[in-house]
């Protein structure tokens, strides 16, 4: 089992890549996705994001989003995934 401080790792080196990747904040999907999380809803939230990034796999956001739910849900295998 990997330690949170490694999830936090990962998803920093992802957030300082995201920026070269291509995105689609906008999608139906990603817009509630992020209406799930900041109501706390965080099993939603990471089902959201996920139809996000099948939607579009190089959405930055909604990979980010997906794996910062897996590890608030505490599943830091599945956030380093």
């Amino acid at each position: 089992m990997r330690t949170p401080l490694a999830v936090l790792a990962v998803l920093a080196f992802a957030a300082a890549t995201a920026g070269a990747q291509s995105t689609d904040p906008t999608s139906a999907d990603f817009i509630e996705a992020q209406r799930a999380e900041a109501k706390g809803d965080y099993r939603r939230a990471q089902s959201l994001y996920t139809e996000a990034v099948k939607t579009n796999p190089n959405n930055a956001p909604a990979l980010l989003g997906r794996a910062r739910m897996a590890s608030w849900l505490g599943d830091f295998e599945g956030a380093i995934k």
